[in-house]
């Protein structure tokens, strides 16, 4: 008996296991979606991006290069003030333990020792600071004394030879001129002077081109020289008794040497020079007879003078 319900369990635990079975089966399956794969771009796209890519680096690099390289120029160019009172601008080609080396602007190459240099900064690029850097005035007052000498050819016959006659005559007078340079370099700058000179015999203003330069331009107080040749023109004649035979003109030149002691925007000028000027005259004496006078003036000259 116990053996019959057994197996009778055994039957419906084997129906309800197969039903099992065959219901999963005809279940409906879900659908397993499939991981999303990014399709590749053309071979050719990929080609034109790289190239795009490069270009632009380039682009980028080259920018990089240019303002790195005018930083560099900027850190290059330095003000350099020296301890005693001037100061200069170039860029700094050199440097050692003991000593800069700068080049101007006008090629020029100069060395400083650091125990004189006080300090060096940034140059400056304000448009004052460049105009007053570029030109100089210079107004000069002048005591002037010295001999003069008259070459006399009397003229008795116009087509025979003259009496000649020469004498020295010493005088002194007073000068005032206006030089206007252009700055090249410390030792050689161009420049044009106009001035107001008062002789014996006439008062003439000069116009002349020259040269002038500092021999210790590293130094406060620094020697100097200047030169210049040109023509004076006559203004006023004292003498009324003679007439110009050269168009009341004639030939000027003076030279010198100096001492400048610089500040911090005027510089004080103190000089000694030679200058002279030459004038041809004439006078009618008598009928038939007349005077020719070859006048050179020549004189010394104390200058004071102020450089802006």
């Amino acid at each position: 008996m116990k053996l019959k319900i057994l197996s009778i369990i055994l039957c419906f635990c084997f129906i309800g296991a197969t039903q099992t079975i065959i219901a999963q089966e005809d279940a409906p399956k879900e659908k397993t979606k499939k991981p999303f794969i990014k399709k590749k771009e053309p071979k050719a796209n990929t080609v034109k991006q790289e190239k795009a890519e490069k270009k632009q680096e380039k682009a980028e690099n080259k920018n990089q290069k240019k303002t790195e390289s005018k930083n560099q120029e900027k850190a290059e160019t330095k003000k350099i003030q020296l301890k005693n009172g001037p100061s200069f601008e170039g860029k700094i080609i050199k440097q050692t333990p003991d000593s800069i080396t700068i080049r101007l602007k006008s090629f020029s190459e100069l060395t400083f020792h650091r125990k004189n240099i006080e300090n060096t900064f940034p140059q400056e690029n304000s448009s004052l600071q460049k105009h007053s850097n570029k030109y100089y005035y210079i107004i000069d007052l002048a005591y002037t004394f010295g001999k003069t000498e008259y070459v006399d050819s009397y003229y008795n016959d116009p087509f025979g030879n003259p009496q000649i006659e020469i004498f020295y005559t010493y005088r002194s007078g007073f000068n005032t001129q206006y030089t206007f340079g252009k700055k090249i370099n410390p030792y050689i700058n161009p420049e044009i002077a106009l001035g107001f000179m008062t002789y014996r015999d006439a008062n003439f203003m000069p116009l002349s081109i020259g040269v002038r330069g500092d021999l210790l331009p590293q130094n406060k107080a620094t020697p100097y020289y200047y030169g210049g040749i040109g023509y004076a023109y006559m203004v006023k004649k004292k003498n009324s008794s003679y007439d110009t035979i050269n168009n009341n003109r004639g030939f000027f030149y003076n030279y010198g040497v100096g001492l400048k002691l610089k500040g911090n925007k005027t510089n004080l000028l103190v000089s000694l020079g030679q200058q002279s000027q030459f004038m041809k005259w004439r006078e009618q004496i008598q009928s038939g007879s007349f005077q020719v006078r070859k006048t050179w003036y020549n004189r010394y000259a104390i200058k004071l003078g102020i450089e802006f």
